[in-house]
């Protein structure tokens, strides 16, 4: 068996890690495995086993048909059997193999995916017919692909994604910014729509306790971020909200903070989410896309509507004044992760479909 996944880039975001989380995994269980990436590389690069085959394809736009063909060339000198595209790289996916016999799965990791509409929503439609599973990381995504696309019911699955720390690429910490007794706060999520880290900092604003807030993850100098700086000045939180950007050292910091925030207006099943349990963090977090199912609905974590500034603030207020219910549910949320988002259960699973592609004809 060779196969070949596909994501756009190597930056810290949610699809590209599980994309190499999988590739890695799949190595390390003795299969032939390639990483394709379209545009650019990243910080992932550097978590990337030496046993996995990456190919950097250089797209350089949508419709880019040079790239499409290097990438059927690769995929016909390699002899893959199993195409994995990872949420929007299904579309040159589908036309580098739509008149070859490869097997084509589309993993759909984009929570806002249940608002598709017109020209884009046209564009799946049609390309749905080429692909042969759907994996889907939640039960409303997996429901609108079998409402909306031309792929068997049977074919569409709802697949957890899972998570594991290996050692950090990055040792050089900013210890002075974790060099303090303040509550230590963490979000880690790209500093994008719709992570909605408006609502995070209008939410710490009205803490009455000393606190710290890493934000982490990618960010462009664009309007998303310019507001988020300006509403740090504008209510002098400078001293308070710390933007660390991408980083490779996740695990040293996750382990000096006390709590896991996320504030997302949508979500699939967010990456970040699981690391927090990883690390045997409490957890406050926004009631969007499979985060509920993940966290027990309200066993693990605390859990508040998206957009509520005030349910926020109380959530991360309980977590601080009441140390036992932290300990307790982060304690529950590690052993969660550890049952049921476990990185071999889940990739022998996906291992069998696989397998049970291919001894279709």
């Amino acid at each position: 068996m060779k196969v070949l996944h596909i994501i756009d880039s190597l930056a810290l975001g949610g699809a590209e890690r599980i994309a190499v989380n999988f590739s890695n995994a799949l190595a390390e269980k003795g299969i032939e495995t390639h990483l394709c990436v379209q545009r650019e590389s990243g910080s992932l690069k550097d978590f990337i086993n030496s046993n996995v085959s990456v190919f950097y394809l250089n797209k350089t736009s949508t419709f880019d048909l040079k790239a499409m063909f290097r990438l059927r060339k690769y995929i016909k000198n390699h002899k893959i059997d199993i195409i994995h595209a990872h949420s929007s790289s299904f579309f040159i996916a589908t036309l580098a193999v739509f008149f070859t016999s490869k097997k084509l799965i589309w993993h759909d990791h984009n929570g806002n995916r249940v608002n598709c509409r017109g020209k884009e929503l046209f564009i799946l439609k049609f390309l749905s017919v080429r692909f042969n599973f759907i994996f889907s990381v939640n039960e409303e995504l997996k429901i609108w692909a079998v409402k909306n696309l031309y792929v068997k019911k049977k074919c569409i699955l709802k697949i957890h994604n899972f998570v594991y720390f290996e050692k950090d690429k990055n040792e050089n910490l900013q210890d002075k910014l974790f060099d303090t007794e303040s509550f230590k706060i963490v979000c880690l999520a790209n500093l994008r729509h719709p992570k909605n880290h408006l609502l995070l900092l209008s939410s710490v604003r009205e803490l009455g306790f000393d606190y710290q807030l890493y934000l982490v993850g990618q960010y462009n100098n664009d309007e998303y971020y310019q507001a988020i700086i300006r509403f740090i000045k504008k209510n002098n939180l400078v001293q308070k909200v710390y933007i660390l950007g991408q980083r490779n050292d996740i695990k040293s910091i996750l382990e000096q903070c006390d709590l896991g925030v996320l504030s997302s207006e949508s979500e699939g099943l967010p990456v970040s989410l699981l690391e927090y349990g990883l690390a045997k963090l409490p957890v406050v977090c926004t009631n969007v896309g499979e985060c509920s199912t993940v966290l027990g609905g309200g066993e693990y974590g605390l859990l508040v509507d998206k957009n509520d500034v005030k349910g926020m603030s109380e959530a991360i207020t309980k977590i601080y004044s009441d140390k036992t219910f932290a300990e307790k549910t982060a304690l529950n949320f590690y052993e969660n992760i550890m049952k049921n988002y476990s990185k071999n259960t889940i990739i022998e699973y996906v291992i069998s479909i696989y397998n049970s592609l291919l001894q279709k004809k």
